[in-house]
């Protein structure tokens, strides 16, 4: 006999999961640290699917999450876990809003329809009228879900990782993320710092060189690092990347 039908027979309660706690980090658009009777403890939001660094409007979700819970107490009901230990759930506001959810509103999450329990046809209608609406991410078409572009390599990386030179630096960026997909009245927090106002933005402005694993991107072609400028004409960058989380 099962513990569930045990307890069915018994009239005894099943008890869900649920916590509440202070959020002390904000690693992106759906992912936070709450802390849990004392111990750090990192929440993926069920169910929704942020855009990953490099995507379009990654950064505009981390700002907003940043925004809605950083420094709150949010109320959190378990799920389950995922296979990095991140406890999944859906995250409550202090007034009551639901953040998940909040998130498909604003265009700023795809209803990730594959998790355990997450193929709910309302939390669709969400992310439907916000396609409709042209609001966040869905202002920009094309659009690659996150599932899919972490699947993708980056341009030329495969040849990168290939060479016995490449390395990486963690904490490089990796790709530039410019602020062409804001209001003019918005500001970007620093990818560095969680819940910033300082509104500075974490891209490299058109024509900046990008340094992946030791390549140097130069106008959309990867330059090998032993690779040298010509006399008189200066040297070539010694920067590198890393590659997406």
């Amino acid at each position: 006999m099962t513990l569930l039908a045990l307890l069915v027979l018994l009239g005894g309660p099943i008890q869900a999961d649920v916590f509440s706690g202070r959020v002390v980090g904000v690693m992106d658009g759906d992912t936070l640290e709450v802390l849990r009777d004392g111990a750090l403890v990192r929440v993926r939001l069920a169910c929704v699917d942020s855009p990953e660094k490099g995507q379009p409007s990654a950064t505009l979700a981390k700002q907003f999450t940043s925004t809605m819970a950083f420094g709150k107490t949010v109320t959190v009901r378990v799920a389950g876990h995922d296979r990095y230990g991140r406890e999944l759930g859906q995250v409550t506001l202090e007034d009551g809003d639901n953040l998940n959810q909040k998130l498909l509103r604003t265009g700023l999450a795809w209803h990730y329809a594959q998790g355990g329990g997450c193929a709910d046809e309302a939390l669709f209608d969400l992310e439907r009228q916000a396609r409709a609406a042209r609001v966040g991410l869905w202002a920009h078409q094309p659009q690659v879900a996150p599932w899919e572009f972490r699947k993708e390599p980056l341009p030329g990386v495969a040849a990168v990782a290939a060479a016995p030179t490449a390395t990486a630096t963690p904490g490089a960026k990796r790709l530039a993320i410019t602020n062409a997909d804001l209001p003019r009245s918005s500001t970007v927090a620093d990818e560095g710092s969680v819940g910033s106002s300082s509104g500075r933005s974490s891209g490299h402005a058109p024509g900046t060189d990008v340094h992946v694993r030791g390549y140097t991107r130069k106008n959309g072609s990867y330059v090998p690092p032993h690779t040298r400028a010509a006399p008189g004409h200066g040297s070539s960058s010694s920067s590198r990347g890393s590659s997406r989380r």
